[in-house]
């Protein structure tokens, strides 16, 4: 018996409950997970989002039920995200899943020990988001979509493909750590295959 009273205890104090064995313990729902998604995007009714929540489903977790989604959407402005990070770490969520490299960055700045996931990041290894690929450190892990140096090779497929190809345009996003970093590998790409780049920055 005594030992069935250390376990309670243990898992009241892991889950900031009272550690006081009642009979009505027995009978309480377990925790429910409260998962913060940290995002640039205007909304959280998207196609991405609306599969977050379908992956989570058909693992049984079903948002409102047996997980608590949370966004913060910085509407399009950057700025916002420090933010909007800081309030997730304030209530405190139990993990923070991140939208692209600028809310992955401020996630890691915000906090050292709630985990974060990277639902999407390019060339994570490259921006400093992680250590590595295989062991990515700290308190983060996640998707990065591929090496940015990949960018460059994306040109040379089209050179390959459109051998006449001599001016070519390329739209980035200039609010994004993920298109300043891969620009430069695009813009060398371009001069060894003797073509003409045209950026176009967006935000």
């Amino acid at each position: 018996m005594r030992r069935r009273q250390v376990l309670i205890g243990l898992i009241g104090a892991a889950t900031g409950a009272a550690a006081v064995t009642t009979p009505a313990m027995a009978q309480r729902s377990p925790k429910v997970p409260h998962v913060g998604v940290l995002t640039p995007a205007q909304t959280d009714a998207t196609p991405i989002f609306d599969g977050l929540r379908n992956g989570l489903r058909d693992l049984g977790y079903i948002d409102g039920q047996s997980i608590t989604l949370d966004f913060r959407c910085a509407k399009g402005n950057l700025d916002a995200l420090p933010g909007l990070a800081a309030e997730l770490v304030h209530i405190p969520v139990d993990l923070i899943v991140t939208d692209g490299n600028s809310a992955a960055k401020v996630a890691q700045e915000a906090t050292r020990t709630i985990p974060i996931v990277m639902g999407v990041a390019a060339g994570a290894l490259e921006s400093g988001i992680v250590r590595s690929i295989a062991r990515p450190g700290g308190n983060i892990t996640g998707v990065s979509l591929g090496r940015v140096e990949q960018s460059g090779k994306r040109l040379e497929l089209l050179k390959a493909a459109f051998p006449d190809v001599r001016v070519v345009a390329v739209l980035f996003n200039s609010m994004s750590v993920a298109g300043q970093i891969s620009l430069p590998f695009v813009e060398d790409a371009a001069k060894k295959l003797g073509m003409t780049l045209i950026p176009l920055s967006t935000r």
